[in-house]
């Protein structure tokens, strides 16, 4: 016999587990993720980028000196280990025409 009362009483541990890992373990986990996309890019001497995390995605901000600093700057992000997606928001410097 089904009996909805008791299956409410046992998903409210499982509801309360999961607000816990959301607010504990993922804040966490972007901060690692933060530290080892920002240890990419400086050993790929990118120190122009700044990048934020959210969950497993990265974006880069600043402003590039070229296009080939962008392209090496997003590869560099996205090979940091738990990176997902790499996106940018990303100025790119143009040289003064004479």
């Amino acid at each position: 016999m089904c009996r909805p009362l008791q299956w409410v009483w046992g998903l409210i541990p499982v509801a309360l587990l999961a607000v816990m890992a959301y607010f504990f373990v993922v804040p966490q986990f972007e901060l690692e993720l933060d530290l080892r996309a920002d240890e990419a890019l400086s050993e790929a001497g990118q120190a122009w980028a700044r990048i934020t995390v959210e969950g497993r995605d990265v974006t880069l901000h600043g402003t590039a000196p070229s296009e080939q600093a962008l392209a090496e700057a997003l590869k560099a992000a996205a090979s940091a280990d738990g990176v997902r997606h790499v996106d940018h928001d990303v100025i790119i410097r143009v040289a003064p025409a004479n």
